[in-house]
């Protein structure tokens, strides 16, 4: 763990912890435990930015989805829907014990929705808003936003991925932008600063787990 896992970007990473699922005859529920993390000696956001906050957004619209996914959208675009949005304030974030120099902040938000989507990302990021500008575009301000898929074609999501250094082995947890060739570099998006090659390795979606095994 070192300062890239809390963010050098804009503002801080957000991460997707775990998803809990659950459904029974007229509901299907959520829990997504939300964490962020923070250096301990130096914290550069938990009880430094009184204003920060986090959203996490919940849909299965495959335009909705490609536009994240690609940058073309921003999460700050849904913070109006309240039937797919949760906000919350980085103040209330529980922290833990902490290990190495950094402490894991989390927060545990639940949504419920009535049927079982066909398919279902979530996205989770920080931002800042109400800056006292007249023009909207410049009255807030976004971190890297994270994803993960749910739902994908009716069924759970069993595979998900990390990445590392391909320099040194070592992992990697911060945003990641692909290139044109496929490949991937560390950064949410490319720039002229030097930013490293990254390696992606898929594995099992421990991530999810699930309450009610009749999903």
């Amino acid at each position: 763990m070192n300062d890239t896992t809390v963010g050098l970007e804009n503002l801080q990473n957000v991460y997707i912890d775990k998803i809990f699922l659950e459904e029974n005859a007229s509901a299907f529920y959520l829990k997504v435990k939300i964490s962020m993390y923070d250096n301990e000696e130096n914290k550069s956001w938990y009880g430094q930015i009184n204003n920060l906050k986090v959203s996490v957004f919940f849909t299965g619209d495959p335009v909705e989805i490609q536009r994240l996914n690609g940058g073309e959208s921003s999460i700050y675009d849904y913070v109006t829907d309240r039937n797919r949005s949760a906000i919350f304030s980085s103040n209330q974030m529980n922290p833990s014990t902490p290990k190495d120099g950094y402490t894991k902040y989390s927060f545990v938000i639940e949504k419920e929705l009535f049927l079982k989507p066909d398919n279902l990302n979530v996205y989770a990021a920080a931002f800042i808003d109400n800056l006292g500008f007249d023009n909207p575009l410049f009255n807030k301000f976004c971190g890297p936003v994270s994803g993960e898929k749910v739902i994908v074609a009716g069924s759970i999501n069993k595979q998900t991925n990390y990445f590392y250094y391909t320099e040194d082995n070592t992992e990697y947890a911060g945003p990641v932008h692909q290139k044109p060739d496929g490949s991937f570099m560390e950064g949410s998006m490319h720039t002229s600063i030097m930013h490293k090659d990254l390696s992606l390795v898929k594995e099992t979606n421990y991530k999810i787990q699930l309450i009610n095994t009749s999903i």
